[in-house]
């Protein structure tokens, strides 16, 4: 994975953006979120230093890593700033087969920091 990661807030908790999966996905393992083309993700965490290639979001409930070639970004937040984090051991494991990160042991924890009046169609 990578040894830092990008997040709007500390614990990893608010939506930095919406994205648009651009083709189907099939996650490799539980760490991974699978969706279908044209679903919409909230992205969480978006992986750097070493490898930028994941973002952590959710989607239809489930929370997990995808690949940033399989999406576009649709809504950046405007007041969503990035806060550069170290990357732990915990965001990436599983449990009974489910992918728990750092804080994001469910999906209502997630805030949404969308400021809807500059949302695009998409």
């Amino acid at each position: 994975f990578s040894d830092f990661k990008l997040c709007a807030d500390e614990g990893c908790n608010a939506i930095m953006s919406h994205v648009k999966a651009l083709r189907d996905y099939e996650a490799p393992d539980c760490r991974y979120l699978s969706f279908k083309a044209k679903d919409r993700i909230q992205v969480f965490m978006k992986l750097t230093g070493e490898s930028d290639s994941l973002w952590a979001g959710s989607c239809q409930g489930k929370i997990g890593f995808f690949p940033k070639d399989v999406v576009k970004e649709a809504q950046p937040f405007l007041n969503a700033k990035e806060i550069k984090l170290l990357s732990t051991e915990r965001d990436f494991r599983c449990l009974d087969g489910e992918y728990v990160g750092e804080e994001n042991d469910s999906s209502e924890d997630i805030e949404d920091n969308s400021d809807t009046s500059s949302e695009e169609n998409v």
